[in-house]
């Protein structure tokens, strides 16, 4: 199934992924941040791509996204002080889009600093998968000149593979142990009783977190998980005025199914497929893996899965290849710096030059 999947990557250019007919949602640089997060949760999308309009040049460009991480960070920095926590929030929603699109980057969360990512169309659908993996990002907007075509996530390019490789599913036995899940990583969790405001702070200073298990408080048995991308309901109706709210009466208000379990709980013996299939159908980018105890053992979500289909051999033939791109592209500067200081050594031999 691997090789089936990455010949399929590697032959599929990104605009076969492209809806027949949808939209993307845009948010201008000076949209008020408080529409920007009711407009997420709306429209029910976990980003969206901001532009940002350059008055001199009576032109523009797309400058980053509006994420719902970005959300939990903000929440986060100004819930520390919940004395001034209204105040702030006041403040907040008369901000807009452009001041908080580079909330991380201003407060030192962001590792790097990079330009706006992107794919083109006639790419193929391995580099994006690529792209999202090398620069931490989860979505992949497709842009063609000054427009974004559509915005691809795991999701989206994992339901694609099925569709593709269905016929080939009841001839493959894969299970949730073949996995390589990471035995020594620090796994959070939180009860039904605690605020949201534990979970939204687990998620924003543990970025590579995607979900924290919910377990019973005695026993530790595992009933669901709070995911990341449930934070954008905190925009529907100013619910973040209120981070007290317990984690159970936040997500029986807001999920799609409001009882039981919603987010997909399987076993190392259970057939992965059908586990990533559970996932698609309820639109959960996680998964929890128990033990015969129902105790925690791991979590895994689209990204760790792509990772592993990718392969590290694979991944690092695409880095020696990013790291020659990078070579010529310091050699080149390097030879333009070399003949602008032989060009300043001219003009400064030619400064004292004195006629005798």
């Amino acid at each position: 199934w691997k090789e089936l999947v990455l010949g399929i990557l590697r032959n599929t250019m990104c605009y076969a992924l492209m809806p027949d007919s949808g939209k993307v949602v845009v948010f201008d640089s000076t949209l008020p941040v408080k529409h920007a997060f009711r407009a997420l949760a709306e429209n029910d999308i976990k980003c969206a791509p901001v532009w940002h309009s350059t008055i001199n040049k009576g032109d523009g460009d797309f400058i980053g996204f509006m994420t719902v991480t970005d959300f939990a960070d903000i929440l986060h920095y100004y819930s520390q002080d919940l004395n001034s926590f209204s105040r702030k929030i006041g403040e907040l929603e008369g901000s807009t889009v452009g001041r908080w699109c580079t909330f991380r980057k201003k407060h030192h969360k962001a590792e790097i600093s990079r330009a706006f990512v992107y794919a083109e169309p006639d790419e193929p659908i391995f580099n994006a998968i690529y792209k999202m993996h090398q620069y931490f990002i989860h979505r992949m907007p497709v842009k063609h000149n000054k427009s974004i075509l559509c915005i691809l996530n795991h999701q989206t390019i994992l339901r694609f593979v099925f569709n593709k490789t269905k016929e080939h599913h009841t001839s493959i036995n894969i299970r949730v142990g073949d996995l390589k899940f990471k035995t020594d990583q620090q796994h959070f969790s939180v009860t039904y009783d605690q605020n949201v405001s534990d979970a939204i702070s687990i998620l924003s200073q543990n970025r590579q977190v995607s979900a924290i298990p919910i377990c019973e408080k005695d026993s530790g048995i595992v009933k669901d998980a709070f995911m990341r991308s449930d934070i954008r309901f905190f925009a529907r109706n100013q619910a973040y005025l209120n981070l007290n709210v317990t984690i159970k009466d936040f997500l029986s208000k807001f999920r799609p199914m409001q009882t039981g379990q919603y987010v997909p709980i399987c076993r190392e013996s259970d057939n992965l497929l059908h586990v990533l299939m559970e996932m698609l159908n309820k639109r959960c980018h996680v998964a929890v893996v128990l033990d015969e105890k129902k105790k925690l053992l791991a979590i895994f979500n689209y990204y760790q899965i792509f990772t592993q289909i990718m392969s590290e051999q694979h991944i690092k033939e695409k880095q020696q290849q990013h790291q020659q791109q990078q070579q010529q592209q310091q050699d080149q500067e390097q030879d333009h710096l070399t003949n602008d200081l032989l060009n300043d050594s001219n003009d400064i031999n030619n400064h004292f030059t004195t006629n005798d």
